[in-house]
């Protein structure tokens, strides 16, 4: 007598919150993880960027393990939980080819010494949301920007320039001259307290000192707008940008400068912190 072969199982791929993002049917036969994958990369506005594991219950689901073997239920939906390895998001990877360099470790991009040239730089994975991103600029240069765009965004442009937010692909913070405005698709956004998102902030209240470095930082908040510390803020003191990113699609972080040798510091932890080594969960 022939054996029986063994039903699908199904499955919801679930964040670490308990979100669902969907329903996947999966074969006894096939690898679970690469299945999972795929079945995630298919969805709207995700391409796969950020190294994903799996948790059924408390099992790591390893990178060979079949479905078959997991011990899934025969019956029902099982929950596998995504787990998101999010280190690269604060490490730069993508800069033109030729026009700067990028520490081994990812923390600093250098930009080169190129006449009449804004340059840009990309980090490698995509950028978890409601996590703060510190970055610093030495020093910032007549044109300065830093936010999110999406992995098709430019990485140089000619002239001196606002590189991000001028476009759909990019949401930014932009000096120009030390003023701030925040862009996207070129559009002025307003800035507006914490706590207080019914008055707009005062443009005399957007300029930063005149000095050769800056610190800043800035988190994606999950309604899309952003959460920004200028120099000289407390943790309660901050500045929310209305900006709609979103939710469906991958950003990453980006910067610009035209300084000639201008350096670009991105890090998880603010600056003279001690590194995190745990991963955060999407």
């Amino acid at each position: 007598m022939a054996e029986a072969s063994m039903p699908n199982n199904v499955a919801d791929l679930c964040t670490m919150a308990g979100d669902v993002l969907m329903r996947l049917e999966l074969r006894p036969d096939e690898v679970a993880a690469v299945a999972m994958k795929e079945a995630l990369a298919s969805l709207p506005g995700r391409q796969g960027q950020m190294p994903l594991r799996f948790l059924y219950g408390s099992m790591l689901l390893s990178e060979t393990m079949l479905v078959k073997d997991i011990g899934f239920p025969l019956t029902g939906v099982a929950e596998v939980s995504i787990a998101v390895d999010s280190r690269g998001a604060f490490q730069w990877k993508y800069c033109q080819d030729g026009d700067g360099h990028i520490a081994p470790n990812g923390d600093l991009y250098r930009r080169g010494i190129i006449p009449n040239k804004t340059h840009g730089i990309r980090s490698a994975a995509c950028l978890p949301r409601g996590v703060k991103v510190y970055l610093g600029f030495k020093p910032v240069g007549t044109h300065a920007c830093f936010g999110v765009g999406t992995g098709s965004v430019e990485l140089s442009a000619n002239g001196y320039c606002t590189l991000y937010g001028q476009d759909h692909n990019s949401w930014a913070i932009a000096s120009t001259d030390n003023k701030l405005e925040a862009l996207h698709a070129g559009k002025a956004f307003e800035f507006f307290r914490a706590g207080a998102k019914t008055i707009p902030v005062s443009g005399d209240d957007l300029t930063l000192p005149p000095i050769n470095r800056i610190q800043v930082s800035f988190l994606l908040d999950l309604d899309g707008s952003f959460s920004v510390w200028l120099p000289g803020s407390s943790e309660e003191d901050f500045l929310v940008v209305p900006f709609q990113v979103p939710k469906d699609v991958e950003v990453y972080v980006v910067a610009s400068t035209d300084w000639g040798n201008g350096e670009i510091t991105i890090s998880q932890t603010p600056p003279g912190a001690q590194a995190l080594e745990e991963e955060d969960l999407w």
